[in-house]
């Protein structure tokens, strides 16, 4: 085979001459080559000259360039198992002839997680320099395992509800969110059943899914935006809970009045004394049919009249049997205003009244 030889004159490598230099010692030079691949093997030979030209052989350097080399495998393409593949391969010179394996190192590179892995032979100077590499390709494993989410029934929020997912491998065990799946959601506000879809990525291809429940959840008083009257003054008009807006998902809302005497009202009261406000919600399309009491109260007092001039009285009788009827209600109405009274023992009853056109109701 042709050689190719270089000769280095130590005067063209050094920016200085070495006038002087003692036997013995040291210094250092540092030189690169370009060698053609076409030739193999490449020979270095180093000399000294001294200052009245004489050459003196000091060393050669023979190698190969594993560059020229070929290599082969017969592993080909391989599934990711969570391990470093090291497929065994071949190395071989321009003859066909295996290189032994003191002539060279080698390295593997991306060999664990899908994509593209390397082997690669490299020279181990002085016998040999340069590299060879052969790539090959690590697939994606398919999963096989099951997919689970907890709990399997949460109450509706307003929001998407995601609930705890778990991917078990059948192989590899439990998988890791956003390094080996990304998860994405199905109908996942609204009572009903939710979905949750599995997509494998990075070491691992396919699909999976799981479905959970979303149920209407119990009604809260925080349902309701509205606002009470409190205390007011008897005017003759109705003082009711005004209702600004109940959540997304809750049932009509009807709103009572229970006065002192356990009476019930549906309408906004009007007359004199305490009523306890209750809210009653249908069922909704997310949120539970129910009942919340004790919201507030709302309080008409009495119109104090002033200056009065006069006092209506009088006595509630039987009109049949002419007996005094105890407990019997007058209700006095003045100018718009509401007075009343309630009947004693004897039925008798007491009103203080201004000067004025009045109409009066027993009850």
């Amino acid at each position: 085979a042709t050689t190719e030889i270089y000769t280095l004159s130590l005067h063209d490598a050094l920016p200085i001459f070495l006038d002087g230099v003692e036997s013995g010692s040291t210094w250092n030079a540092n030189v690169s080559f370009n060698f053609s691949s076409s030739m193999n093997p490449h020979t270095l030979r180093v000399m000294g000259i001294d200052q009245i030209g004489t050459y003196t052989a000091m060393t050669n350097y023979e190698f190969y360039d594993v560059s020229t080399y070929s290599l082969a495998s017969e592993l080909g393409n391989v599934t990711y198992n969570g391990r470093a593949y090291t497929p065994a391969f071949t190395l071989n010179d321009a003859t066909g002839a295996t290189v032994p394996t003191t002539n060279y190192q080698t390295e593997y590179t991306n060999n664990v997680n899908a994509g593209t892995a390397s082997i690669g032979a490299y020279g181990i100077f002085p016998n040999t320099v340069g590299g060879k590499l052969l790539t090959f390709e690590i697939l994606p494993a398919a999963i096989n395992g099951v997919l689970t989410a907890t709990p399997q029934e949460s109450p509706y929020t307003g929001s998407e509800i995601h609930p705890n997912v778990v991917f078990t491998d059948n192989t590899f065990g439990v998988l890791t969110e956003g390094t080996d799946y990304t998860l994405t959601y199905e109908n996942a506000v609204t009572p009903g059943t939710a979905t949750v879809k599995l997509t494998a990525k990075g070491n691992f291809k396919g699909t999976a899914s799981a479905v959970y429940t979303i149920v209407k959840r119990d009604v809260t008083l925080q349902d309701a935006n509205y606002t009470l009257p409190g205390n007011v003054t008897y005017d003759g008009n109705g003082h009711g809970v005004e209702i600004i807006s109940t959540t997304e998902g809750t049932g009509n809302l009807t709103v009572t009045y229970t006065d002192e005497n356990g009476n019930v009202l549906t309408e906004a009261p009007v007359a004199v004394g305490t009523y306890t406000v209750t809210f009653i919600f249908a069922e909704g399309s997310c949120i539970k049919a129910g009942t919340i009491t004790n919201v507030g109260t709302i309080t008409i007092t009495e119109d104090e009249i002033v200056n009065p001039t006069g006092t209506l009285q009088g006595v509630v009788t039987n009109a049949e049997t002419g007996l005094p009827i105890a407990g019997a209600t007058i209700t006095v109405y003045v100018e718009g205003r509401e007075l009343t009274a309630v009947t004693d023992q004897g039925g008798r009853y007491s009103i203080n009244v201004p000067e004025a056109n009045i109409e009066y109701v027993v009850k």
